[in-house]
């Protein structure tokens, strides 16, 4: 009596053929970088941010600038950049892509200084108090909202005509 299948060694031949046509295709695919994409990131990185200010009781803060955004923490009374936390790293914007920041009780780019130096556009309270804030990215026709929540989750949105 004969017995039918494959053997070890035919089993093996196809799933090298199916997982280098499965590398073809991962590397095939359109990379990201879109302007969802950066929308994205900057709301799980200002969310993040949120977070750390609570969990490490010093307020953090973001400034977004027309080149890109930063994060700061609030070390001995002064705000300095996060430099060292890949999550917090200085990141830029792609060209094209055009920044516009909204905060309650101020206009649009807006800016609060003080005596010494600069403070963020959006300041994460250690008590978990997301500030009311948004951020409109703007390429090429396309327009998204990075904006906090009454609930404090900072979510994305499209924008709304005007």
């Amino acid at each position: 009596m004969t017995q039918r299948g494959f053997t070890l060694v035919e089993t093996l031949v196809v799933l090298v053929i199916m997982g280098l046509l499965a590398a073809t295709v991962v590397l095939t695919w359109p990379a990201g970088g879109g302007l969802r994409d950066d929308a994205a990131a900057l709301a799980a990185r200002a969310t993040l941010a949120a977070q750390e200010s609570v969990i490490s009781g010093a307020a953090m803060g973001l400034d977004v600038t027309a080149a890109g955004y930063a994060f700061y923490r609030m070390t001995d009374g002064v705000w300095r950049e996060v430099d060292d936390e890949r999550a917090f790293r200085r990141q830029l914007w792609r060209e094209g892509v055009v920044p516009a920041v909204r905060r309650e009780g101020f206009g649009a780019n807006e800016r609060r200084s003080s005596e010494r130096a600069m403070v963020p556009i959006v300041v994460f309270d250690p008590t978990g108090l997301v500030p009311v804030f948004s951020v409109t990215l703007a390429e090429e026709g396309e327009r998204l909202v990075v904006a906090s929540n009454a609930r404090g989750l900072v979510e994305v949105m499209e924008a709304a005509n005007e």
